[in-house]
């Protein structure tokens, strides 16, 4: 069983931080280390600038979920389909606060 899993588009604050974070990529395997986290966001309301403003993080690092995405009938099968796969194989411990990344990180 999953935990929740935000959608994309949904608008969070981090621990630790003050820039609000919108979520546009779930489950994200990094190449490098092989680790899972549960999400993917760049700031808001700037949007995607580049990799190096791009975060991954895990849920347990939220303390704010400011807007959550929409959620329907894909978003539900996308969750109990895909999601639960890769939650499956990959790892839920915590994480440093953020982790930028570059283009190389992603498999």
């Amino acid at each position: 069983m999953h935990e929740e899993i935000l959608p994309i588009g949904s608008i969070v604050k981090l621990e630790g931080g003050n820039k609000k974070l919108m979520i546009y990529g779930r489950k994200q395997r990094m190449k490098n280390s092989g680790e899972v986290f549960d999400y993917l966001g760049c700031p808001y309301p700037e949007g995607y600038i580049s990799l190096e403003y791009s975060f991954v993080f895990n849920h347990v690092q939220i303390k704010e979920i400011v807007f959550r995405g929409l959620i329907n009938g894909e978003e539900e099968e996308f969750v109990s389909n895909v999601l639960s796969q890769v939650e499956d194989e990959g790892s839920s411990e915590p994480v440093p606060k953020k982790k930028g990344f570059s283009e190389k990180s992603f498999i």
